[in-house]
């Protein structure tokens, strides 16, 4: 619902339905002021924004009607002003910039603006313009409230690719420049693994409930991972626990030397050369491999911990959720729509247990259900 005020020309509406685009910003960094408010400082904020495009002011920026917006490329914002408006510096079919608009805007606000990921996505919905390409990808940033804040890198490492390129066909220079030693940089190491990269390519998943903006499990999935410790908190202090990694570098074959350096973070190769022999940058042999040994406290309470808090302030059909309790992490989901909480108790099995705990439960099976079906165990990539 959306009108003005007649007696003093105030806007009332949803919000995503404002009439002008700053009022759309304005709201966001409202509501994310809350978010700010409830947030740890070690904790991490993930916002996930899709872009629109400027209309005509005769109807939604976007498309007419309503489309799901796991089979569409629409943006997270639909502006439906008056006659004849549009918003101000911008012209007809121009690209609002909506998510690089927030983000500048949280910025300035106080919010740590660490990182911008595009979600790729390999199943968009096909658009009929001819004048420009295809909209196929969205915005998810990284924000924190602080400078240090807990980020586990190695929960969401990817399968490195052997480095082939020509930089590492002559191990006696840096990127092939003369005058350049090559204990001075890069030498050819190879990686197991390598850290996340800021483009994830994830394709849209289906939803059957009667909700029009689900996102696929695994776009919230390597957030949580990442984000909170999958070892748990300090009950007390809701301090996260810490991996402890063991790296350490084997060589390619039978000329190199492995080099062990335990519980070793940050440590790479070429930049750090008291972990690998002279041998090892003489041939340019080594494999770097790490693997988690054991976790730790971060604070001095020593007690057992607990797991993790996630909270999504706009949780829909519950995927956040969903993902949570997969990952052994504890949820708190918001949401303005009782028909939205409906869904989500029913995705989650809410309801069903509800039923059971009062003494109703029909036909239900409830060790069947999801909420109680025993999750696989998740496979660390090293």
């Amino acid at each position: 619902i959306s009108s003005y005020c007649s007696k003093c020309n105030a806007w009332r509406g949803a919000y995503g339905l404002e009439p002008n685009l700053q009022s759309y910003i304005d709201h966001t960094v409202e509501w994310c002021r809350e978010v700010w408010r409830v947030l740890r400082d070690d904790g991490t904020f993930w916002l996930n924004l899709g872009d629109s495009y400027a209309g005509s002011g005769n109807g939604a920026a976007n498309y007419p009607g309503d489309y799901p917006k796991q089979n569409s490329n629409t943006g997270s914002l639909s502006i439906k002003g008056r006659a004849g408006e549009v918003p101000i510096g911008l012209k007809p079919k121009d690209l609002m910039g909506v998510p690089w608009r927030v983000a500048l805007a949280l910025q300035a606000d106080g919010w740590y603006l660490r990182s911008d990921i595009i979600w790729h996505k390999t199943n968009p919905m096909p658009e009929s313009v001819t004048d420009r390409p295809t909209k196929s990808h969205e915005y998810l940033f990284l924000l924190t409230k602080s400078k240090k804040y807990f980020y586990d890198m190695d929960a969401i490492r990817e399968v490195a690719t052997p480095d082939t390129s020509i930089r590492d066909r002559d191990n006696t220079k840096l990127n092939n420049t003369p005058g350049r030693s090559k204990m001075g940089g890069l030498v050819t190491n190879h990686y197991s693994s390598r850290n996340r990269r800021t483009v994830w390519t994830i394709a849209t998943a289906p939803y059957s409930g009667a909700h029009f903006a689900t996102y696929p499990p695994a776009l919230v999935e390597p957030c949580i991972k990442v984000g909170t410790s999958a070892h748990g908190v300090c009950p007390e202090c809701g301090n996260p626990w810490k991996r402890i990694s063991e790296v350490w570098y084997e060589p390619q074959n039978k000329k190199g030397y492995r080099t062990k350096t335990p519980r070793v973070k940050g440590r790479e190769a070429g930049h750090d050369a008291g972990g690998v022999t002279p041998q090892e940058m003489k041939h340019g042999t080594a494999y770097r491999k790490s693997k988690t040994i054991g976790w730790e406290a971060t604070c001095e309470h020593k007690l057992e911990p607990i797991p993790a808090t996630v909270i999504d302030p706009y949780f829909g059909s519950g995927t956040t959720l969903l993902v949570a309790r997969k990952l052994g992490r504890n949820g708190i989901g918001l949401d303005i729509s009782a028909d939205y909480i409906d869904l989500a108790k029913e995705r989650l099995s809410i309801k069903a247990l509800e039923q059971w705990e009062q003494g109703k439960p029909g036909e239900t099976d409830l060790e069947g259900l999801p909420l109680f079906k025993k999750q696989p165990e998740q496979k660390e990539l090293l």
